[in-house]
């Protein structure tokens, strides 16, 4: 019985000295508190990303129409529908 208090009482001193060095060792800053755009930047930057493509716009006379139709048709889907023309 002496052995088991003996082994529990090394084991929490022992514990308790590497929960000390592991909490002084690992300081850390506070956390920074970013913009949306502040945190934007950043992950660009992180990710070496410098441009965004454009988006599509909903305008067919624009220059960068939606395609839904053409993406469609690639896929198959047109000869799906009989009333669809191909």
């Amino acid at each position: 019985m002496r052995r088991i208090l003996s082994a529990v009482w090394i084991g929490l001193l022992v514990s308790a000295a590497f929960a000390q060095v592991a909490s002084t060792s690992l300081q850390q800053p506070p956390p920074v508190h970013f913009t949306s755009e502040q945190d934007h930047q950043r992950t660009m930057d992180a990710l070496h990303i410098t441009s965004l493509r454009r988006s599509v716009d909903n305008d067919p006379k624009s220059q960068y129409p939606v395609n839904y139709l053409t993406k469609a048709r690639s896929a198959g889907w047109g000869l799906l529908s009989k009333n669809h023309s191909a």
